[in-house]
């Protein structure tokens, strides 16, 4: 799908409402699954990652209805073998996850995925599962998709695995271990990138009734085992990490006002930190209890941010930085080669093709910005951040800018055209 973003002709101005949180959504069906009984999931998200997420969820037993505006999950709170291999699409937590979770179930799994998903590395994990027991492989070159595992239970006891190529390895072990058959201690070798994530495994699995704790610098992790989960009724909240792209597009448009709801104010959400940024950039922020209202500023200066514990982060920051005064500084990008694209080269090619300043120093990314951006054709590499971050930079284009594969988005927010347009941002589908 081609589509083109036009020019801002005036103020955005409008109200649209954070789409539910992929990451939440992840974990609540995690868990409801290894919960015996019924769970009710109020405002789940129902993008392309936590349909596959689903998918998994009722390969491994569970049964799943809509009702009254509610996802409906039953369990037994014990895993089936699945029928069939479990496609996780181009999700990395559908496959991170239930690659852990799978060692519970009886028998064979094969998960697999798309192009993208392929790229992902598993090694750490894979690694970590063996020491805890669990016979488990990939077929990929490097460690990657298709995996393996020998399901049976997991043994417990002592483990460790890296904390600096995804968080994701720690909140699937965490999932799995609540069910080992003896408590299990997990450490973190290496720095622990992406906290708030873990935080959000937590703060899910305690929901369900799991006990699980962590030393106070996150290296240790003691989980009971085994545990039995309750089922919940929980509402998701609003996705920050899609809040921050309509917070940049009201920011870097003049006179702009839009408000964004159904953000929790106090949610652990890494990504929240794009409030602050967009304060040191010079752009005007109010924080509501449930809402975040931004103006847009002609007078954005560079700033500069580490994406150690945010890389979702940098594609709506660099949209941002390109029509920053001066020099922005993005550091600790290094894991942006691991997700749907290569970002350390996706999100430079296509910013260069339209005209910004803008070069890769190791694991930083230096912008130059600048008032205007020429325009013209660029794609999305099917990654649904660099799609959006694209969107943002159309719209202090000179020409307009043309999205070849904009139908990425549809990964994490399908809406995002929809919503761009209750802002009276101009969407068209050209091709």
């Amino acid at each position: 799908m081609k589509v083109k973003i036009w020019p801002a002709k005036g103020a955005l101005e409008g109200t649209v409402t954070a789409p539910p949180s992929k990451s939440y959504t992840h974990r609540y069906l995690a868990c409801a699954l290894l919960a015996k009984g019924e769970s009710r999931l109020r405002n789940p998200s129902m993008c392309t990652d936590a349909v596959a997420s689903l998918r998994a969820c009722k390969s491994l037993g569970a049964t799943i209805k809509k009702r009254c505006g509610e996802l409906v999950l039953k369990s037994v709170g014990s895993l089936k073998k699945p029928r069939d291999v479990i496609n996780c699409g181009g999700s990395g937590a559908t496959l991170r996850f239930f690659t852990a979770i799978s060692s519970l179930a009886p028998g064979l799994v094969v998960l697999t995925g798309n192009k993208s998903l392929k790229r992902r590395p598993m090694a750490p994990l894979i690694a970590s599962l063996r020491r805890l027991g669990v016979e488990c492989y990939a077929l990929g070159s490097n460690d990657t998709p298709p995996i393996v595992v020998f399901g049976g239970g997991v043994d417990g006891g002592c483990t460790s695995v890296e904390g600096d190529v995804s968080s994701q390895f720690v909140s699937a072990l965490m999932m799995a271990l609540v069910k080992a058959r003896r408590p299990s201690r997990m450490e973190i070798s290496g720095a622990l990138e992406s906290k708030g994530y873990v935080e959000m495994t937590i703060k899910v699995l305690r929901e369900f009734g799991g006990r699980v704790e962590a030393s106070e610098d996150f290296k240790v992790f003691e989980i009971e085992a085994p545990q039995e989960l309750i089922p919940v009724v929980a509402e998701v909240p609003g996705d920050y990490s899609i809040a921050a792209f309509f917070a940049v597009a009201g920011a870097i448009v003049e006179g702009s006002r839009v408000r964004i709801e159904g953000l929790a104010k106090d949610d652990v959400q890494p990504e929240r930190e794009f409030v602050s940024v967009l304060e040191e950039a010079g752009a005007k922020v109010f924080v509501g209890p449930n809402r975040l209202e931004i103006e847009g500023s002609s007078d954005l200066s560079g700033f500069k941010f580490n994406a150690k514990d945010n890389p979702d982060l940098v594609p709506p920051l660099l949209a941002l930085a390109s029509f920053c005064e001066g020099e922005t500084v993005i550091e600790g990008c290094s894991r942006l080669r691991f997700k749907e694209s290569n970002r350390l080269e996706s999100l430079p090619t296509e910013l260069k093709r339209v005209g910004v300043d803008v070069r890769v120093k190791g694991d930083s990314i230096v912008v130059r910005g600048r008032r205007k951006v020429e325009g013209g054709i660029v794609s999305s590499w099917m990654d649904h951040r660099v799609a959006m971050s694209l969107a943002l930079v159309g719209l202090r284009s000179e020409q307009g800018l043309v999205i070849e594969g904009f139908e990425a988005v549809s990964k994490s927010h399908p809406g995002f055209a929809r919503d761009l347009a209750k802002l009276g941002v101009v969407v068209d589908v050209v091709g």
